[in-house]
């Protein structure tokens, strides 16, 4: 009988997980087709390239923390030691979110030029450095989430973010076209 609740309960973990997933397409598909209508292949291209260049930037600063985080806080669920491992694990995310901002905002300039051949986007990477502090602490409190097996906050989460992305985003590429970028 425990195995049939167990079964139940992947289902509709499962369930909410691929909701999510479809409503993130549905606002990627609209995104792309509004700023490739807007934008054009320049802009789509140069949106290319900062996006990519943030997910690296962030892959390297958040060093694997998202899964420890997870393993760290996974085996002691139950512990009454928990919030103070969560007060470990908000420090180390916000020291790393730190460092990865004040490194992408000192070689903005290099990164300009190493992504464009161009210092013209210096000041773009200068802004992305609020999106490495920003995606590290999402990334990392989500991870907490899901350590916890807090699985609908984090659906719902997710939600938020993607619609507010979408919601933020599309009037700045309408309004502002490539410099919006």
């Amino acid at each position: 009988m425990n195995s049939k609740n167990e079964y139940k309960s992947i289902l509709k973990i499962t369930s909410i997980f691929g909701y999510v997933q479809i409503v993130t397409l549905i606002n990627g598909v609209i995104r792309s087709k509004l700023v490739a209508s807007w934008l054009g292949t320049q802009g789509v291209g140069i949106l290319g390239l900062v996006t990519s260049t943030l997910a690296l930037i962030v892959a390297i600063t958040n060093i694997g923390l998202p899964v420890s985080i997870v393993k760290y806080l996974a085996k002691g669920a139950e512990d009454e030691k928990i919030e103070n491992k969560i007060k470990i694990v908000k420090f180390s995310l916000w020291t790393t979110g730190f460092l990865g901002a004040v490194l992408t905002l000192i070689f903005s300039k290099s990164l300009s030029f190493i992504t464009f051949n161009s210092y013209e986007f210096t000041w773009a990477f200068q802004l992305i450095s609020i999106s490495v502090l920003l995606r590290q602490l999402f990334v990392g409190f989500s991870s907490i989430l899901q350590s916890l097996h807090l699985f609908k906050k984090l659906a719902n989460v997710n939600l938020i973010a993607n619609s507010l992305g979408l919601l933020v985003s599309v009037p700045i590429y309408y309004f502002y076209k490539i410099d919006g970028i």
